[in-house]
């Protein structure tokens, strides 16, 4: 791919993206199984600017509502918060390798300490206004090969 098609892909991203699903699919002995780790209505921002930085935001909705400021929240309450939310951003650059797009997420801050100051790499597919991304090497799910897909929707822009 040239770097044109690359530039052309830059800005296709740059923009706000809505999640409109987070699925892993396991394969077993007994077949594939389908998970939806943030229920099947999950909610997500993904931000990606013109000059590089990427901001990323999934949660499942519905978590309950502390019963003070997150800093004086029960264990319990965070622990609940935590299972439904991941954030984290930081800089993301595009490359191809092997005939796949990749974009690479250099994260700065995260939800997910084991994301901090790792690189997250995705295989990107941009259909129209839809956007999936897929981690680029095979994962595990709960000890089984997993392949996870985030799709996400192009957001109009916004008035104030």
């Amino acid at each position: 791919m040239s770097s044109n098609t690359l530039s052309h892909t830059q800005r296709e991203l740059i923009g706000a993206w809505s999640l409109t699903s987070f699925v892993i699919r396991t394969r077993t002995a007994n077949g594939t199984k389908v998970h939806q780790p943030l229920g099947p209505t999950p909610s997500g921002s993904l931000v990606y600017s013109a000059d590089g930085h990427v901001s990323a935001h999934l949660m499942k909705p519905g978590c309950p509502a502390f019963n003070s400021f997150f800093h004086l929240a029960s264990d319990e309450e965070l622990i609940r918060a935590g299972r439904s939310f991941l954030g984290y951003s930081g800089a993301y650059s595009l490359e191809m390798n092997e005939g796949q797009l990749l974009v690479k997420h250099h994260v700065d801050v995260s939800s997910f300490p084991n994301f901090l100051d790792k690189t997250v790499i995705r295989a990107v597919e941009l259909r129209g206004d839809t956007l999936v991304l897929s981690p680029a090497e095979t994962a595990t799910w709960m000890g089984e090969p997993a392949e996870s897909t985030l799709e996400w929707k192009k957001s109009k822009g916004r008035s104030l």
